[in-house]
Parts: structure tokens; C-alpha cells; sequence
């Protein structure tokens, strides 16, 4: 079973070092691999830092493609998951219809940036209950 973590913070009170210290916490629910992620951006004129962490464990796809936090081809979009999508085939197929490149054959099937997105939203279904995503959008509102 795999493990997400993740963190927002003002960025003078990011401790250097915590997400790792979360991630090796959740180590035990995935032990093939982990990834981290970091960045900082400005909401609200408000300086932030964000980091994701997840632990994996590889079942359906044992390749490097797999790994997480992933991000979209272009960087603007960070997810990391957990969870299942029962009907992920029936979505990787109806996005490859729409055109979207797709990195892996793991999930999530897709992390397409906003302009990749369909303008209508996939009828096949979404995403599980547990997810950590980034966007620069996520927080500016």
C-alpha cells in the first residue's frame, strides 16, 4: 500500500529535512520506492512552500514510470496518489482518444497539464479519495 504526505507552509517554517523525516515514517506502506517533492510560490502576495511525499508500493506497473510526486511534461502540474481506479484502461483509452500523451501505464493514468485537460469532463469517472495536487493556481484564489 503506498503513502502520501504533504505539507504548505510560510517558508521560514519549513524544516529542512521533514518531509523526508514523513516519508520515512510511511516507509513500511511502500517499500519500492519514494519520491519528494518541493517548490515555493506566492499566493496572495504571501511567500509559501509546499512539499509532497510518497511511498510506493510497485504492483501493476514496476517500472520508473511509476514513480511519484509526478509532474506533467511541462512541470505545471505535481500529483501524487493513492488509491485505486478500477477502470484506469477504460480512462487511459479515452484520454489517448482525446489526444493527451500519457507517460506511463501506471496510475494515475494522466497527469495533463490545464490546457491538456478535456473541455468536458471524462464520463468513465476520476480520480480515488487520496491524492496530493499542486498547480500554481491551487492557492491563488
Amino acid at each position: 500500500m503506498c503513502g502520501i504526505c504533504g505539507i504548505v507552509v510560510t517558508p521560514g517554517r519549513l524544516v529542512p529535512g521533514s518531509i523526508r523525516d514523513m516519508n520515512r515514517a510511511l516507509g513500511h506502506r511502500g517499500p519500492d520506492d519514494q519520491g519528494l517533492f518541493e517548490t515555493r510560490f506566492t499566493a496572495s502576495g504571501e511567500p509559501y512552500a509546499l512539499a509532497m511525499g510518497h511511498t510506493r508500493l510497485s504492483i501493476l506497473d514496476l517500472s520508473d514510470a511509476g514513480h511519484q510526486p509526478m509532474s506533467n511534461s511541462s512541470g505545471e502540474l505535481t500529483v501524487s496518489y493513492n488509491g485505486e481506479i478500477y477502470n484506469y484502461k477504460a480512462l487511459a483509452r479515452e484520454l489517448r482518444d482525446r489526444g493527451v500523451v500519457l507517460a506511463s501505464a501506471t496510475k494515475p493514468p494522466a497527469t495533463p497539464s490545464p490546457s491538456d485537460r478535456p473541455s468536458s469532463p471524462t464520463p468513465s469517472g476520476g480520480f480515488g479519495p487520496q491524492r496530493n495536487c499542486w498547480h500554481p493556481s491551487t492557492l491563488s484564489k
